[in-house]
């Protein structure tokens, strides 16, 4: 974990990767998290028409779709393929979390807590990378220090009302 006073680069300038309240979308390495994490992660998967691509699939009855776009008949199975789209966490329902598609960060789209960090590398323009905290960086949802072995690395506070969260209770 790297403490630091330059905020970076808001390579998504201002447009991308921010959620509620303007707080940025936070990214960190499921490897800082406690084991539970790698246990309730799960695949998501978009329905897709095989032929044109498009999202705008219509179920027409058992296992059977249709696409609205090009008109093409196709099953269950090929209108989801065999690739999830991406990979998502189903734990703490107060949180909204993906992970990237190789498993090793997650992205922490909505969550009761944030802290402040520096902006994330052109690789995730807009976000903030919550392994290196900065007291000027944009705020950054993150996770609450009871998702952790112990306390997170970086400052917590409460989106409700900006208080820091200094500890917690098993």
């Amino acid at each position: 974990m790297t403490k630091t006073n330059y905020p970076g680069i808001d390579y998504g300038l201002g447009k991308t990767n921010v959620g509620e309240n303007d707080i940025r979308f936070g990214v960190i390495p499921i490897h800082e998290l406690d084991q539970w994490v790698h246990e309730d992660i799960e695949p998501h998967y978009v329905a897709r028409c095989p032929a044109c691509g498009d999202e705008d699939i219509a179920e027409d009855g058992d296992c059977e779709y249709a696409c609205k776009v090009c008109g093409e008949r196709c099953n269950d199975w090929e209108v989801y393929g065999g690739e999830p789209d991406s990979w998502v966490w189903i734990g703490d329902s107060r949180y909204v979390i993906e992970a990237t598609n190789d498993c090793t960060e997650l992205i922490i789209l909505k969550s009761p807590y944030y802290s402040r960090s520096q902006f994330c590398s052109p690789c995730f323009p807009g976000g903030g990378y919550l392994m290196n905290p900065c007291d000027d960086g944009p705020k950054t949802y993150c996770l609450g220090h009871d998702q952790f072995d112990g306390l997170a690395k970086h400052p917590v506070y409460r989106v409700a009302d900006d208080s820091r969260v200094r500890f917690y209770f098993t």
